[in-house]
């Protein structure tokens, strides 16, 4: 399970594995005056698992996920992967439990 969250300028990414007791976590503190996250609805995107190679992303990221995503929730609120809008290399099933 990954877990964003953010108080002002204060960001912290906690990344959880069933076979770690406790989650990997990466803490920072974003430069600028801007304390708001404010996504635009018709330009903004949201990428799960990893992005298309045709998006222009900036050259340290990589898209390099393996693995499942299950109960994705952002701001507290439950988001289904299953009405997404696009997907690729998508057609291998999760272990079950």
């Amino acid at each position: 399970m990954l877990l964003p969250s953010r108080a002002g300028k204060s960001v912290r990414l906690s990344l959880y594995d069933e076979d770690r007791p406790d989650p990997y976590v990466k803490k920072e503190v974003i430069k600028g005056s801007s304390t708001i996250l404010n996504l635009d609805p018709e330009y903004s995107k949201l990428f799960v698992g990893g992005y298309p190679s045709t998006f222009n992303v900036q050259n340290n990221l990589k898209n390099s996920f393996s693995g499942q995503i299950e109960g994705l929730t952002i701001g507290d609120e439950p988001v289904s992967l299953w009405n997404f809008v696009d997907g690729s290399d998508n057609n291998v099933m999760a272990k079950r439990r």
